[in-house]
Order: C-alpha cells, then sequence, then structure tokens
C-alpha cells in the first residue's frame, strides 16, 4: 500500500510519499483493512491524505458508485462509462441554476479514466465482488476511487485543512475491504442496527399537488384516508416562505395545521411534516431581518439551488441560527407531528466551515437534528447517506420520480440528482443494501395516475421494485377521488395496487443481479421462487 500525504508546516507545503522529520506515519496494510494514522512531530496542517493498493481489473468487471448524497445516481457503472461532470453545460446556465452545488462537482475534480464513489463501493467480477467501506464516516468522508487503466484503487480522505499540534494522532484512512458474494450479507454493516423496521405505507401531497395545498384539500384528502395508510405527509406549500417555518401560510391555512394533525391521528395514521430546516429562500423573512444567520464564502452567501427564485445554506455553527432550526422543529412537535421528512440537508455541509470537513458537518447537524426530534421519526432526503447511518429512521435513496420515463432530453445533460423515474428505480436496486441495515430505504412513489407519459410496464417496474427493495410504498393521488372509487378509479391500476401490497406483505429474499445491462430479480412467494428480468433502458419488467 502506497500513500501521499501533502501538508503545511509554517510557510512551506509539502507533498511526501514516506514519513519525514515532521510527521510519523503508521500505516496497516492488511487484505481486509486499511488504515492510516498520522502523528505531528512538530504543528503542522494536513491538507490531503491518499493510500493506494492494487487490484487486477477486468474487462468485464462493473463497480458501484456510491453518489453524493441521496439524490445522486448511484448503480454499478462499467468500467468506461463515464460519469456525468456537467462540463458540457453552459457555464452561465450552470452558473445560473446552481447545477453544480447539488452534488460534488463543486469540490471534486472529475477525472478521465477514474470512477469514484462516497464512503460505501464495490466491484464486481462475475459472480464474486470487493466491498469497501468506511469506519470513520462521523468524522472524514472516504472518496473511493477505481482506476483501472492503472490496476489501482486510491482512498481519499476528504478533509479540510486539519491542524495538528506536537504529539497529536489522527486517525485519516480507516476502510474495511471485504470479499462478498451477495450485497445482502455485507459483513460491514453488521455493526449497524436501525432505529426501526417499521414498512411505511404513506400519502404525499407533494406529487398530486406540488405547492398548490390549502386547507380545505389537505382536510378532504384526510377525510378520505383509508386504514391503510399508517403516514400521511404535509408537503411544501403551507409555510409563508422557504425558511419561514415559523409562518404559516394563514390565507392557506387559516386555523393553522394542529386541528389537522388531530384528523390524521383520528384516522389512525402519523402526521408528516415536510422542512428543509438549513436552507432559505432569498425572499423569506429571515433573510431580510437576519442576513448574517446565511453562510458566506468570499462574503457572499451560498446558493444550493435555483428553487422558489434561489435558496441559500444557513450557517450551522451559527447559534443563533442553530437556535431558530431548533425553534421552528419544536414548534411542529409542540403540535403533535409524528415524523419529519427534511430535505435539501446537503446544503448545511456544502460550504466549508473552518477546520471541519463536509463529513463532520453533515454528521453532527443530523445528530443535531436527532438530539431536538429525540424519537419522532425521521425521513431523510437530498442527504449525505453514511453520515445518515444510524441517526434517520428512513432516508430517500434516489431522485424524485417523474411523469416522465427519463425526462426531457435536455435535463439528461443537468446534474446527477435531477429528477427521473428511470434513475430512481436503479437506484432502488442498488441502494437497496442500506435498507434494513442503518435505516429503512424511501424509494419515493408509485404512480397510479392515468395522465403520465409512463406506460403500464414502467408503472408495474417502479411499484414492483419499489415494494420488493424499499419500505415506503407511498402515493400521492386525489384521495376524494381515489379512495371511494378505489375499484373504478382505475381497474388495471387497482389490480396493480392489490398485487403489489400482497408482494410487499409476503414476499421474502428477494435479489438482483446484473448482467451486462440487464437485471434479473428475484424473490420468493407462497413457496416458489419469482424471477423477472428488468431492462433499465426501456423501464420493463418481464416474468422469465
Amino acid at each position: 500500500m502506497q500513500f501521499l500525504i501533502t501538508y503545511l508546516c509554517g510557510n512551506k507545503r509539502i507533498t511526501t510519499p514516506t514519513e519525514d522529520d515532521k510527521i510519523h506515519v503508521m500505516v496497516e496494510d492488511e487484505a481486509d483493512h486499511k488504515k492510516l494514522i498520522i502523528k505531528a512531530l512538530d504543528k503542522v496542517v494536513v491538507t490531503k491524505v491518499c493510500v493506494a493498493f492494487d487490484y487486477k481489473f477486468n474487462d468485464s468487471d462493473t463497480v458501484f458508485l456510491n453518489g453524493y448524497q441521496s439524490a445522486t445516481d448511484s448503480r454499478e457503472f462499467n468500467l468506461n462509462e463515464p460519469l456525468n461532470d456537467l462540463k458540457q453545460i453552459p457555464f452561465l446556465v450552470a452558473h445560473k441554476y446552481a447545477f453544480k452545488n447539488f452534488g460534488d462537482y463543486a469540490f471534486y475534480e472529475y477525472g478521465s479514466g477514474v470512477l469514484h464513489s462516497w464512503d460505501v463501493a464495490y466491484v464486481r467480477s462475475g459472480d464474486k465482488g470487493q466491498f469497501i467501506g468506511n469506519n470513520i464516516y462521523t468524522w472524514a468522508g472516504l472518496i473511493i476511487e477505481y482506476r483501472p487503466k492503472e490496476n489501482k484503487i486510491h482512498l481519499v480522505s476528504d478533509i479540510n485543512e486539519v491542524k495538528m499540534a506536537k504529539g497529536e494522532e489522527k486517525v485519516f484512512i480507516d476502510a474495511v475491504v471485504e470479499d462478498f458474494e451477495d450485497t445482502a450479507n455485507i459483513k460491514y454493516f453488521d455493526k449497524f442496527q436501525p432505529r426501526t423496521t417499521e414498512k411505511l405505507t404513506s400519502y404525499s401531497t407533494w406529487y398530486n399537488y406540488e405547492d398548490k395545498i390549502d386547507e380545505k384539500i389537505i382536510t378532504d384528502d384526510v377525510k378520505a384516508l383509508s386504514n391503510t395508510f399508517n403516514l400521511f405527509i404535509i408537503e411544501d406549500g403551507y409555510q409563508s416562505k422557504i425558511g419561514d417555518w415559523k409562518y404559516i401560510d394563514l390565507e392557506k391555512f387559516p386555523n393553522g395545521l394542529k386541528s389537522i394533525v388531530s384528523k390524521i391521528h383520528e384516522k389512525g395514521a402519523k402526521a408528516g411534516i415536510w422542512i428543509a430546516p438549513f436552507i432559505v429562500q432569498a425572499e423569506s423573512r429571515i433573510v431580510k431581518e437576519r442576513p448574517w444567520w446565511l453562510k458566506a464564502v468570499n462574503g457572499k452567501p451560498v446558493k444550493c439551488g435555483a428553487n422558489w427564485g434561489g435558496f441559500y445554506a444557513l450557517d450551522f455553527y451559527n447559534d443563533e441560527a442553530r437556535k431558530y432550526v431548533q425553534e421552528c422543529l419544536n414548534f411542529y412537535k409542540d403540535m403533535g407531528f409524528d415524523c419529519f421528512k427534511l430535505d435539501y440537508l446537503y446544503a448545511v455541509s456544502l460550504p466549508l466551515y473552518d477546520g471541519k470537513n463536509r463529513a463532520q458537518v453533515a454528521y453532527e447537524s443530523y445528530k443535531f437534528l436527532r438530539d431536538v426530534l429525540g424519537d419522532k421519526l425521521i425521513i431523510g432526503s437530498g442527504c449525505n447517506m453514511a453520515q445518515s447511518f444510524g441517526l434517520f429512521d428512513y432516508v430517500k435513496t434516489g431522485p424524485n420520480v417523474s411523469l416522465e420515463w427519463d425526462d426531457a432530453w435536455i435535463s439528461k445533460k443537468a446534474h446527477r440528482e435531477r429528477n427521473s423515474t428511470r434513475v430512481a428505480i436503479v437506484n432502488t436496486l442498488y441502494r437497496s443494501l442500506f435498507n434494513g441495515k442503518v435505516f429503512m430505504n424511501d424509494p419515493d412513489i408509485i404512480i397510479l395516475k392515468k395522465e403520465t407519459k409512463l406506460t403500464s410496464e414502467q408503472l408495474e417496474s417502479l411499484s414492483m421494485i419499489n415494494v420488493l427493495f424499499g419500505s415506503n410504498l407511498a402515493i400521492s393521488e386525489d384521495l376524494t377521488t381515489f379512495a371511494p372509487l378505489y375499484r373504478t378509479y382505475d381497474k388495471k391500476m387497482a389490480k396493480l395496487l392489490d398485487k403489489i401490497v400482497y408482494i410487499r406483505d409476503n414476499a421474502t429474499n428477494a435479489k438482483f443481479t446484473r448482467k451486462n445491462n440487464k437485471i434479473t430479480v428475484s424473490y420468493e412467494l407462497d413457496g416458489s421462487t419469482v424471477e423477472m428480468v428488468y431492462n433499465p433502458d426501456d423501464g420493463v419488467l418481464k416474468e422469465v
């Protein structure tokens, strides 16, 4: 195992492949474990740490790449497949819509012939594979780089100028390297335990209404809620502005939300609320009254996306800002909400904070959310995956689904976190290695609408894969129409819903394997093994 370390000592920047008179380097180079510890022999600032080891790649190998955040496309890639690095997007377009800030494009240099993954990854050779997992994900992110042309694997510690006093020791790389045959049996995950194993059947207001909700719409849907559902989530549209979470839009909800929570509870379901706790809309009251709460870099606030006319990251380490987030969460706790769907969480660790790296900020901020919310259910969305381990109950495993299969052609050139039903399904499959191990997977909704550009085969694939490899069967229909007229709403969709609910409740041992570009899915049901082949290009899932 080779290593390369860059550090500052006084005014000198030193890059070294060996230890020297300023740093002592201790390594553990085992077949199943890679570890690197630095002991400072002088006052130093460590800026980069990388270890490399040999791996003989075959042309037919595939590598699983875990994306930077929960919406990033994550699947097995062929060794010669390029990752979308946004370089084909005109600069002014990418800048206007802040495409780079949705993922890792702004701080990781995508390179030709290099495939990278965050915190967990594997390479699959035929029926066997080698998994790599980060043991120090709460302190430092691990970038796993596959370099097939060099027959090398690099492990890079994602750090931010780590200041070390003389005599101080710190672990910079600590990774499990594990051989496996089945991703469902990777031992790395044995040390974790999910906070819950409950499977959800939930209703979301978003896809049916987007932010066009009001008291009557929500109340009518709650009235129509059947006992099939155990969670009802009120999504975007109830607040006055993004960031102004304590200011409910009283024109739309003149009686607030507390009475609606009571009505949901009367139906025997949990009440859920959508909040993006670490971002603020440019036009929000918070920005106008307290602009110093925003995290600024070079004197400018950090823009995290173009939604709502542009939104920006709060300064998590500002005591007043953190207290405000706590007050907002408690505001909804006191109303009786049971579940918090927390979105756009990547924003909190997008800007760099002095002496802290992105993994530290993500973990500390997510733990803060858990500490504030106590035993309430948390669904993490737009979050870093590893830093969510053991803190969130459910995590969205992919981007939002779309009413088109793979969205408009121009959107395919956008960031890796774009809305896409095709990507969402594939993410559900490949990120199933997390499901029931570190948290429960939320694969987003199934679609039962008639008004969609998706084919019936694609709708069935979405539904089947969601229930086999996820833990939240979610819909977003007009319940006032759908629930009472369930059998006549759409007979084909009603039959599909009956089928997937039965499979969700009774199927066991769901597995998948990839061969070329096709994915074989199998599960056991009523004493038999069902085997299907899924084609991610056209979205068709066929029994064989």
